[in-house]
């Protein structure tokens, strides 16, 4: 099956917030039997994790977007 995932955080092993977490296990365990199109936004410091889950998922698209800090 074809899965898209479309999320506001970029998920990988090493995010610390629950939100990526969970996804980042939902991807992990359905790429094992589904191909996964990720579709997400991601901050300038998480570029190093794109070919992370690039062995997760079928493709990537990514929306680059740096939160403003107050």
């Amino acid at each position: 099956m074809k899965i898209l995932i479309i999320t506001p955080f970029f998920p990988h092993s090493r995010v610390h917030h629950a939100g990526g977490k969970f996804t980042y296990e939902i991807i992990k365990g359905l790429a094992r039997k589904h191909d996964i199109h990720l579709f997400s936004r991601i901050e300038p410091h998480e570029i190093m994790f794109v070919k992370e889950m690039e062995q997760l998922c079928k493709s990537i698209k990514i929306y680059s977007f740096k939160t403003p800090r107050d």
